[in-house]
């Protein structure tokens, strides 16, 4: 044995950019093997007793996330730790997702809806299962028509179980808080039409930004928390929408522009209701999103080594005469050496996509962590049709003929399931907001 990594370098929001090199993501769903749309009722053998084996793997690793867009709850969940002949753990959906299992923290549990009025609306769990040799996980279940995703990382070292009040969970709607010391630039800026404007030039060895707030009072729409689809027709909400798609945040590391997006993209928004429709929510995730005081945050780390600059670039045709930002970071971080040293994001508008054409949402080369995903989509098929959202997500990595991430739908990835018949939502990790 090399060695332990403690849970926590997984789970900590500010460990993050941490990159480990000898670690990797794999997930185990019932995508069709045979490359058809049948993702359902698959998996990976039947043992000698006829129960469906969803997940087995050998080594050090841990599962993050199980999800079952659609499982009877009545179906019974095995799962056998390290060649152990008995399972450990022995329970029905109802009773792992109705927080019945004393295994299983509550905190850590989520169903899109409440599964006694609507049984296809998606259970997610993201409580952390270690193991060091093997686990084994099988259904048993009468019912063949069942889907599910159970992401996992594989290691080479033993995972040392931490206690897991630290761990992000879904017990609290409010974001995220840097708990850290760290220095803090306010300022109330005009970013004129046309022009940009600098929010922050900052210098220093071993430095992070760990949090950026901006809060625009043009935004009108961030003053709505929920509007469930109710139609907008004024001035307000197009002007929001403009401002949001062609206001862009370039965040440069040393000289070199890593970030150049619109403003909604980089802080979870959809732009696809244009003068129609206003977003049923506002994101609030951990990571992003818009807060009660109408502030847009941005929580997740970014490492530099040299110096950071953060400008917003206004190519709307509105002036923005009151901009409020915040912007907090260390000049000097004890764990810098370990962490990845810069953060990136990229927008790619990839346009119409005829029917069973792939879409390439991003191909990246070199060293990196790939962190998440924001994804518009648009279809002149009603959403209640559903084909749109047929789509399997494939991530490949290092070179990968086969994914090592094979999903089972475009809303499913999301955790949404059933093109979200259960409604929009915005949890600490995933979302549908419009």
């Amino acid at each position: 044995m090399k060695g332990f990594y403690n849970m926590q370098n997984f789970y900590d929001i500010e460990k993050l950019p941490i990159f480990r090199d000898d670690v990797r993501n794999y997930t185990s769903t019932s995508y069709c093997r045979k490359g058809t749309n049948k993702d359902y009722g698959n998996c990976l053998y039947k043992d000698e007793k006829g129960k469906y084996v969803i997940f087995d793997d050998m080594g050090y690793g841990m599962i993050t996330k199980m999800f079952f867009p659609d499982i009877n709850e009545n179906a019974v969940l095995e799962f056998y730790f390290d060649d152990e002949e008995n399972p450990k753990i022995c329970e029905t959906i109802k009773s792992i997702f109705s927080g019945q299992c004393s295994f299983f923290d509550r905190r850590f549990l989520h169903i899109s809806n409440d599964f006694k009025k609507m049984r296809k609306s998606g259970y997610t769990c993201y409580q952390p299962l270690t193991y060091n040799s093997r686990l084994v996980i099988k259904m048993v279940t009468d019912d063949d028509f069942f889907y599910y995703h159970i992401d996992y990382l594989k290691t080479n070292h033993s995972i040392k179980e931490d206690n897991l009040n630290n761990v992000p969970a879904f017990r609290s709607e409010t974001p995220f808080e840097v708990k850290s010391k760290f220095k803090e630039k306010s300022q109330n800026i005009k970013v004129r039409s046309g022009k940009s404007e600098e929010l922050i030039a900052v210098s220093g060895k071993n430095s992070v930004i760990k949090n950026l707030r901006i809060r625009i009072p043009e935004l009108q729409i961030l003053k709505f928390p929920a509007l469930f689809g109710k139609v907008l027709n004024t001035c307000a909400v197009k002007k929001s929408y403009i401002i949001l798609s062609n206001l862009y945040l370039s965040i440069s590391f040393s000289g070199k522009e890593n970030i150049n997006v619109p403003l909604a993209n980089f802080f979870g928004f959809s732009t696809f209701g244009k003068d129609r429709r206003a977003p049923e929510y506002c994101t609030k995730s951990i990571f992003f999103g818009a807060d009660e005081d109408g502030f847009l945050y941005f929580k997740m780390p970014m490492p530099f080594s040299g110096s950071c600059k953060v400008r917003l670039i206004n190519d709307s045709p509105f002036d923005l005469m009151n901009v409020d930002t915040e912007i907090c970071y260390d000049s000097n971080v004890d764990n810098y050496q370990e962490m990845m040293p810069f953060y990136a994001a990229e927008i790619n508008s990839i346009g119409d996509i005829r029917n069973n054409s792939d879409m390439r949402l991003i191909d990246l080369k070199g060293t990196g962590k790939y962190i998440g995903a924001v994804l518009d989509m648009d279809s002149k098929v009603p959403v209640t049709k559903g084909e749109y959202l047929e789509g399997d997500e494939h991530i490949h990595f290092d070179g990968s003929y086969s994914p090592q991430i094979n999903g089972t739908g475009t809303e499913d990835y999301f955790c949404g399931a059933y093109y979200w018949q259960s409604g929009t939502q915005t949890t600490p990790y995933f979302g549908c907001i419009y």
